[in-house]
């Protein structure tokens, strides 16, 4: 986790991702996309647990709920469970 980072930072950068690959060499670019899909998780670069919540056709945005072991416990609890079973 990077310590560096606020909260409201993270917030900001990681709720809204592009669904596919990007940069400038468009398509296929340099950065990957997240291309997420209904139940989908994500830990974004800071150690943060996400929720896939919808997509944006227009944008190609795909928007995420940050989770948290105080306001979602079982989602939180499945969440890093899946993310260990992807890990391993």
């Amino acid at each position: 986790m990077n310590a560096n980072v606020k909260a409201g930072r993270c917030k900001f950068e990681c709720s809204k991702a592009w669904k596919g690959e990007h940069g400038s060499a468009v398509p296929g670019g340099p950065f990957p996309g997240t291309h997420g899909s209904e139940g989908d998780v994500r830990r974004c670069e800071h150690g943060r647990i996400w929720s896939y919540v919808g997509g944006d056709a227009s944008y190609q945005f795909d928007h995420w709920e940050r989770l948290r072991w105080w306001e979602f416990p079982m989602r939180y609890r499945r969440a890093v469970r899946a993310l260990r079973a992807a890990d391993a």
